[in-house]
């Protein structure tokens, strides 16, 4: 039978660690003031932070080794094949991502994946990463194969919404335990070399396999579907499920956030610059009105000196 008290634990890692930043957290982990950010150029870099400003992006990046964060609020997609591929990413902000293409992540070295809005994947695009936890409530499909493999470090994968789990799509994760995907079903060798899992939740596990190593290859992949399905009756899993709508809030409100914040920025700087203005024009009076006494206490002594 399963025991809770360790998945649990997993659980609250992710309430203390993958978290997603908002956008002034993120900036002050880049070290960016908001007015940096709202003066740079869409693809510039600061700080080793690359900044895209704008909704698509069609440059490649990969192998570039200048910036270990990619700061994109508004960006939709990671449209372009292998386009952060093999680079060092600490960490990405990208709330409106919602697609990955091929190999979009592949060998980045991304230790979260707080990618709140993503629905679709493709292969490899996650492939040799290290994250621990990966929770995306609203991912619905993994495209062809190998999506998540070679993850060292992966021990908990959690997508409530999604409909199947590719071919390899874990393939060498030797740390996963945990699979909980209510809506999924298996493709072949999905776990493949998986040694380590003790609980999956899906809709159909009947997927086959000659790796020796699975679940399935070991005899003991009804015990894990088991254990999943006990674990869907939790507690721990109905608090859970709430991330969900904590992510739908996120991704609804985040735009709107920062749109305050640069308007709340340049608000501040154009204050500034009436300010000096102001000032400015203020010591251009009283330098007038001190010239014009002056010329009055000249024009006095003149008058003064005719007199005499």
């Amino acid at each position: 039978m399963i025991i809770f008290t360790p998945i649990f634990k997993i659980l609250q890692t992710i309430n203390n660690v993958v978290q997603p930043k908002t956008f002034r957290q993120f900036l002050k982990m880049a070290n960016i003031s908001l007015q940096q950010y709202n003066t740079a150029s869409h693809g510039q870099i600061l700080n080793r932070c690359l900044i895209l400003k704008e909704n698509q992006s069609d440059v490649s990046y990969k192998y570039v080794d200048d910036f270990i964060y990619v700061l994109a609020p508004f960006l939709e997609a990671v449209n372009v094949p292998d386009q952060f591929e093999n680079i060092v990413v600490e960490e990405v902000f990208m709330p409106l991502v919602r697609e990955v293409s091929y190999g979009g992540f592949f060998e980045a070295q991304l230790g979260n994946l707080p990618l709140t809005s993503l629905q679709q994947v493709g292969s490899g695009s996650f492939s040799f990463n290290y994250f621990t936890v990966v929770n995306l409530s609203q991912l619905t499909t993994i495209n062809y194969k190998n999506s998540f493999s070679n993850c060292p470090n992966l021990r908990l994968f959690i997508a409530s919404k999604l409909q199947n789990i590719n071919q390899y799509c874990f393939s060498d994760c030797p740390t996963l335990k945990t699979i909980l995907t209510l809506n999924a079903t298996i493709a072949d060798f999905a776990f493949e070399n998986c040694s380590e899992i003790r609980t999956i939740l899906a809709s159909q596990g009947d997927f086959g396999c000659d790796c020796a190593n699975c679940p399935r290859c070991k005899g003991n992949l009804q015990q894990c579907l088991e254990n999943g399905q006990q674990f869907a009756q939790s507690e721990e899993y109905r608090i859970l499920q709430g991330q969900e709508l904590v992510d739908q809030k996120f991704v609804i409100y985040q735009p709107f956030m920062i749109e305050i914040d640069v308007l709340a920025t340049n608000f501040a700087r154009n204050t500034l610059v009436f300010c000096k203005l102001h000032n400015g024009q203020n010591k251009y009076i009283k330098s007038i009105q001190q010239m014009a006494k002056l010329v009055f206490q000249l024009k006095s002594q003149v008058v003064i000196d005719q007199t005499e």
